[in-house]
């Protein structure tokens, strides 16, 4: 992944890496459909915190909106 979270289209060879700083990632578990009813096992999954805000930024979005609105 690159520093701004995105899949790189080719591995870097090691020697271009550089200095490699180890990161902690915390995981967070969520429901892939945003439906917090559904509590099968297939709708759950993790993603690191920033993937989840990703993937949760449409309803983010328009709740804002209608709070706002």
């Amino acid at each position: 992944m690159g520093g701004d979270g995105e899949i790189l289209p080719v591995q870097p060879a090691a020697e271009d890496l550089g200095t490699i700083a180890a990161t902690r990632v915390a995981l967070a578990t969520m429901h892939r459909d945003r439906d917090t009813r559904s509590n099968a096992d297939a709708n759950f999954i993790a993603l690191c915190q920033r993937c989840h805000m990703r993937h949760d930024r449409p309803e983010h979005r328009r709740r804002r909106w209608r709070t706002l609105f």
